[in-house]
């Protein structure tokens, strides 16, 4: 489990990119799963938005 920060992927990936499954698993994988050989792209995203108050800053 990993917690996405969209401020950065937006940066990096600019903000018209898809957020949506099919457009993020062209760009994350699992550096754990990659390191032992296995499929490191099957993933899966559940958005558990954060209201501004509740942000980690």
């Amino acid at each position: 489990m990993a917690v996405l920060d969209m401020a950065e992927m937006v940066k990096r990936l600019g903000p018209d990119h898809p957020s949506m499954h099919w457009g993020l698993i062209k760009v994350v994988y699992c550096t754990e799963c990659r390191g032992a050989g296995r499929d490191d792209r099957n993933l899966q995203f559940t958005n558990h938005a954060v209201t501004p108050d509740k942000r980690r800053r």
